[in-house]
């Protein structure tokens, strides 16, 4: 057997260096070794007891992966030799990727129901599915989009809010038109407050024509979508990730959009420094062990899985 990538959908790395993958073209979770070996796939497609339909969201701690299927809306914890310790279903939608706490708590961002409207919720729960606390989230600002035939085509350079959990179940988010974030956590009625420096960038007359360009040629987008609506300025970052440590690193955009640095705070919020992005532009970047997964193309057109030393002296 040997992987599959098509569309990765989430890295997760052990202690050790060991790389879980999960992708759309795969109803299970990839393993590859510290060396970049391939191991195997845990699990399979189906629906019954370990089994996958994907999308799949999975993150590890210690010798435990926690593997949400959003389809499914059922959660499952496996030892990293491949063996199920237990799965349960979960009554809610358009979830993020699970996050294990240093207490095994599950920590996810997902939709609920709250009366007549939905909202983001943050959830913890124990092993088994109890769940333990929740917490409403701020509602997200309307982002602006191309309606095509009911479905929203997002416009490059949109401000959107980014979010994620640290190891520790802090909840850190933000909107990027404004370089600040929050960090709020369960069981606590008062967040930090954590402002930075930085500037916009500007969207350059030539970086905007080229990305437009390409929706002009397809129907019936070419109909909605105007040069117009794409910002004068890009936002202040991109997605946000938190390291074993619970330092926050921060996606800061180059000039083409791709990203250009990792701004980097501790979980109090004091700036350590900035990171300079690898050359090769790469996505669902993770940091972990002193270093940087990320899922790269190649010039042939494949994707790979590339693994970056972290060099604190790189500001």
């Amino acid at each position: 057997d040997k992987a599959v990538f098509g569309t990765p959908i989430s890295l997760a790395v052990d202690g050790s260096g060991r790389i879980i993958e999960t992708d759309w073209k795969v109803d299970g979770l990839q393993v590859f070794e510290a060396d970049g070996r391939f191991a195997r796939v845990i699990g399979r497609t189906g629906q019954g007891p370990g089994e996958f339909k994907a999308p799949i969201g999975v993150d590890v701690h210690g010798d435990t992966i926690a593997a949400f299927a959003g389809n499914q809306r059922r959660m499952s914890l496996w030892h990293t030799d491949g063996t199920l310790i237990s799965q349960w279903n979960i009554d809610l939608c358009c979830a993020t990727a699970p996050v294990i706490s240093p207490r095994g708590d599950i920590l996810l961002e997902a939709n609920a129901r709250i009366g007549s409207v939905n909202r983001r919720v943050a959830v913890r729960m124990r092993p088994g599915g109890r769940v333990v606390d929740s917490m409403l989230l701020p509602v997200e600002p309307p982002v602006p989009g191309w309606n095509v035939n009911g479905g929203i085509v997002s416009i490059p350079f949109v401000a959107y809010t980014q979010s994620t959990f640290d190891t520790h179940g802090r909840y850190i988010s933000g909107n990027s038109t404004h370089y600040t974030l929050i960090v709020a956590r369960h069981g606590s009625d008062t967040a930090r407050i954590i402002d930075l420096p930085g500037r916009r960038i500007p969207v350059s007359t030539h970086v905007a024509d080229s990305l437009f360009v390409p929706y002009t040629r397809r129907a019936p987008l070419n109909q909605v979508a105007k040069r117009g609506d794409i910002p004068t300025e890009q936002p202040y970052f991109g997605h946000l990730h938190a390291d074993e440590h619970d330092n926050i690193w921060i996606e800061r955009p180059a000039a083409d959009g791709s990203v250009s640095a990792f701004d980097v705070t501790d979980q109090d919020g004091r700036f350590l420094g900035t990171v300079a992005a690898p050359p090769v532009p790469c996505g669902r970047n993770l940091f972990r062990n002193g270093r940087m997964y990320c899922i790269a193309g190649t010039a042939d057109g494949d994707l790979v899985i590339q693994v970056y030393r972290v060099d604190k002296g790189a500001r």
